[in-house]
C-alpha cells in the first residue's frame, strides 16, 4: 500500500494517511499505529515541512510506515536542539556509518510528533470525528446544552443538522430528513387541501355584517396554502403499524416536521401499505385498514391508508 504526499503540511499528511488506513480496515486511534516519524540529518533550510514517506517492513501482516519531518522537531535548522548536534551526527553517518544516536534521539523525535499532532487533532471537532470512530461530540454538546439521553434521542440526526441551519428550508430537504430518521421512502406533496374550522370571529353573521369584517359564510374552509401531505411507503407490517394509535413513532414524527416547519404548517399522513392474503375475517380480532380489507380477489395496487392530523 502506497502513499504519495499532498503537499508539505505535516498535519495533513498524516491526516490523510490515517484516513487510508480506515478505509483499509485497520483500526487506528493514534498515529503510533500506523506511521513512525524520524528526523532529516540536514542544515539546509527545508522548503516543506514533510521530506518523504516510505514503508517499512510489514509487521504481523500490516503495513507501517516511515514519515521524514523537517519541521517540529529536535533535529535540524528548525530542531530545538542546537546545530551542534545535527552536524555531530551528520559526521557520524557519513564517517562511520553509525546511526545509533539519531535512532536514539528519533524516539523522543516521534514521541513530540505524535502528540503534536493528536493536539492538533483534538481541537479541531471535524477531524477528531473524522479519525475517531467512537464519537464523543454528541456527549459534548448533550453535557453543555444540559440535555439527557432520552432527550437527546428526540433530536434528528447528528449528520442532518445541517437541514436545520438554513434560512430557507425546503420540502426536499425535510424529506431527506424523515427518510433518514425513518429509514422508509418518503414523497411529500405540498398544498395539499384541508377543511379547517373558521374561528368565530371571522364568521359571517347575516343580518349584522360589516364591509371587510367576517367575509366567511359557514363553519370551515378549505386550506391549501398551509398544508402539506407526506408520504411513506411500507412493505412490510411492521413499518406501518407502529405510526398508529398515537404510537411513539408518530409522535416522533410530529415533533420532527414542527422541529423543521414551526408552527405554522401542518400536514397529514398517508402510508403506502401492501396487505398478504386476500382478505380478514370480521371475528373481532381483525379491523378494516389495519389488517386487511374486504373481499376474495387479491388487489394489485397498493393501498392507501391515511392518519388524521393530531395538529
Amino acid at each position: 500500500m502506497t502513499f504519495s504526499l499532498l503537499g508539505g503540511s505535516f498535519y495533513q499528511n498524516v491526516r490523510r494517511l490515517l484516513n487510508k488506513c480506515l478505509r483499509k480496515g485497520r483500526q487506528v486511534s493514534v498515529p503510533d499505529d500506523v506511521v513512525r516519524f524520524e528526523s532529516v540529518l540536514t542544515l539546509d533550510a527545508p522548503e516543506r515541512e514533510v521530506e518523504s514517506v516510505t514503508v517499512d517492513e510489514p509487521t504481523a501482516g500490516e503495513t507501517t510506515y516511515c514519515m521524514a519531518v523537517n519541521h517540529f522537531g529536535l533535529l535540524g535548522t528548525h530542531g530545538a536542539l542546537p546545530l551542534r548536534y545535527t552536524e555531530w551526527l551528520i559526521d557520524r553517518r557519513y564517517r562511520y556509518g553509525d546511526d545509533s544516536a539519531k535512532a536514539f534521539l528519533d524516539v523522543f523525535n516521534h514521541r513530540l510528533l505524535s502528540l503534536r499532532f493528536q493536539a492538533w487533532q483534538k481541537y479541531l471537532l471535524y477531524v477528531n470525528t473524522e479519525l475517531n470512530p467512537k464519537r464523543q461530540l454528541p456527549a459534548v454538546i448533550a453535557a453543555v446544552t444540559g440535555l439527557s439521553a432520552e432527550q437527546m434521542a428526540c433530536l434528528p440526526a447528528a449528520d442532518m443538522s445541517g437541514l436545520l441551519s438554513t434560512s430557507v428550508r425546503s420540502l426536499v430537504n425535510l424529506e431527506r430528513l424523515l427518510q433518514r430518521e425513518f429509514q422508509l421512502a418518503v414523497k411529500i406533496q405540498p398544498f395539499y387541501g384541508r377543511w379547517r374550522k373558521v374561528a368565530s370571529e371571522y364568521q359571517a353573521i347575516l343580518g349584522g355584517c360589516r364591509l371587510g369584517e367576517a367575509p366567511v359564510i359557514g363553519q370551515y374552509f378549505w386550506d391549501i396554502q398551509s398544508h402539506f401531505l407526506i408520504q411513506f411507503t411500507c412493505s412490510k407490517p411492521q413499518q406501518w403499524e407502529k405510526f398508529l394509535s398515537n404510537s411513539d413513532v408518530y409522535s416522533q414524527l410530529n415533533q420532527r416536521v414542527v422541529l423543521f416547519t414551526g408552527n405554522i404548517l401542518s400536514f397529514s399522513l398517508e402510508l403506502l401499505v401492501a396487505f398478504k392474503g386476500t382478505g380478514i375475517t370480521l371475528d373481532g380480532q381483525f379491523n378494516l385498514g389495519k389488517h386487511g380489507y374486504l373481499g376474495n380477489q387479491a388487489r394489485s395496487a397498493a393501498t392507501r391508508l391515511y392518519i388524521t392530523p393530531i395538529n
